[in-house]
């Protein structure tokens, strides 16, 4: 009995589309509670909103004017739930931020696989200069009507919530080329300098319109990861790798 070659290129790509792989694991794991956090904060904001609701209808039909409906207290329980959901966003594209990092190590080791073992370079990859790695970040397709892939603005919304207190408060004064980088995607999804909501424009910008689903982020880069597969298995098919 005579069994074909093994096509060690197709075997590598299929555990590349087919294996999520640990990074994916944890991050589907340690957004579960951070989205139930997220939820339970914004049910305390709206309790405090149906409270000074309920208190300024009372005020106005009691016609009195010393009635205050101003509680201090409440209104700064208000304001750090808003930071804490920050927070909590913040760390959500950081843990998603380990996946797209999985995912451009596996693809930069198989695009050296298919040059060691054929010779050839896949064109839809482009290397950075060291040739070690390929630039995943900006290929495949982008994310709505905007420049940018899913995976990069996800990407920029981490490094803006990691190094944003090492910016200045104009975000162009003395910036690296990479915070500028970063700077120009977080402002193209809405994020504005001085500005102490800006994780909750990235995150509604990109789908996840009530705050606590961060599980979007993950499906928004899986989406950009299979969309960038389909474009590398065309190129293997018209080159007879696979």
């Amino acid at each position: 009995m005579r069994f074909g070659k093994v096509n060690w290129i197709r075997m590598s790509f299929d555990d590349i589309r087919d294996e999520r792989g640990e990074a994916f694991d944890f991050a589907s794991q340690t957004l579960n509670p951070i989205k139930e956090s997220i939820r339970h904060a914004i049910n305390k904001q709206k309790q405090i909103q149906d409270y000074f609701e309920k208190l300024s209808q009372e005020k106005v039909s009691l016609r009195d004017e010393e009635y205050d409906v101003s509680d201090d207290n409440l209104k700064e329980n208000f304001q750090n739930l808003s930071a804490f959901i920050e927070v909590m966003l913040g760390v959500s594209f950081v843990i998603c931020q380990v996946y797209i990092d999985q995912t451009e190590q596996a693809l930069s080791a198989f695009d050296r696989q298919v040059e060691r073992e054929t010779q050839k370079t896949l064109s839809c990859l482009v290397r950075s200069k060291t040739k070690r790695n390929v630039l995943l970040l900006s290929q495949g397709p982008k994310a709505g009507q905007s420049q940018y892939t899913y995976a990069e603005i996800v990407n920029a919304a981490a490094n803006y919530y990691k190094h944003r207190a090492e910016w200045d408060q104009d975000w162009i004064t003395g910036a690296s080329k990479q915070q500028l980088q970063t700077a120009n995607v977080v402002m193209a999804l809405g994020a504005k300098p001085e500005h102490d909501d800006n994780m909750s424009k990235l995150a509604r910008n990109l789908g996840n319109h009530e705050l606590f689903n961060v599980d979007e982020f993950l499906r928004g880069i899986e989406k950009w990861k299979f969309g960038l597969l389909r474009q590398i298995e065309e190129e293997l098919q018209q080159q007879h790798l696979v």
